[in-house]
């Protein structure tokens, strides 16, 4: 679960905070600043539909 962590003197210092989905692109970007690769194709040929709901 993704967790705020607020300023000390904030009422609660750690906090649950929301999830937030990343693009394809996105992901291929963080994945390149370690020096990896995604397992996907960048390209819009996925084989089956994708899930719209998670």
């Amino acid at each position: 679960m993704p967790k705020y962590i607020n300023a000390s003197g904030s009422a609660e210092l750690v906090e649950a905070a929301p999830f937030k989905d990343h693009s394809d692109l996105e992901l291929a970007i963080l994945e390149d600043l370690v020096g990896r690769s995604v397992p996907f194709p960048l390209d819009e040929s996925y084989d089956s539909p994708r899930r719209q709901d998670y």
